[in-house]
């Protein structure tokens, strides 16, 4: 029996050294509701560790989630976002990945059908960097909408046996 382990390059000092901040918008408000490392309008500046923002929606609202990489100024264009979310703010899933343009912003739109508290984040290609993140606790709205639940992130991990 022979066991196969893979193994994946470590990655870079320079890269984890990067942040990768996220805002937000709703179809309302043209106004990014978290802080950005680029001067970026905002109503909360991240601080060197981990920023949280607080807010709340009725389920159906429609948002927009932006990420950046913020290792330069302006932000690079042709980096790889990874967008997650998380129902414990431990646990991360991806649910969208994007890169960069050329304004060095990625974007996702994203609405929550159900109830309940969901984390947002943004990440590099390695899941590095997330230097802030986005609680958002969805509303139910009256009359109820219907809930279509989204299935929940799962940590795979894998491994071969060759004989």
């Amino acid at each position: 029996m022979v066991t196969l382990f893979i193994c994946f390059p470590a990655v870079a000092g320079e890269q984890m050294k990067s942040q990768v901040y996220v805002s937000l918008q709703n179809q309302t408000s043209p106004v990014k509701l978290l802080a950005d490392e680029s001067g970026q309008p905002s109503f909360l500046k991240a601080a060197d560790g981990l920023t949280t923002a607080d807010y709340s929606f009725n389920v159906g609202t429609h948002i927009t989630i932006t990420g950046w990489e913020a290792s330069s100024v302006p932000p690079p264009s042709g980096v790889t976002i990874v967008f997650q979310q998380s129902e414990d703010g431990v646990t991360w899933c991806t649910y969208h990945t994007g890169v960069t343009g050329a304004d060095g912003y990625a974007s996702v739109d994203r609405t929550e059908t159900c109830p309940g508290i969901v984390y947002y984040r943004a990440a590099n290609e390695h899941g590095l960097g997330s230097a802030n993140v986005i609680s958002i606790e969805w509303f139910q709205t009256d009359p109820p909408m219907t809930c279509v639940p989204i299935p929940r992130c799962i940590d795979k991990s894998y491994s071969m046996t060759m004989i």
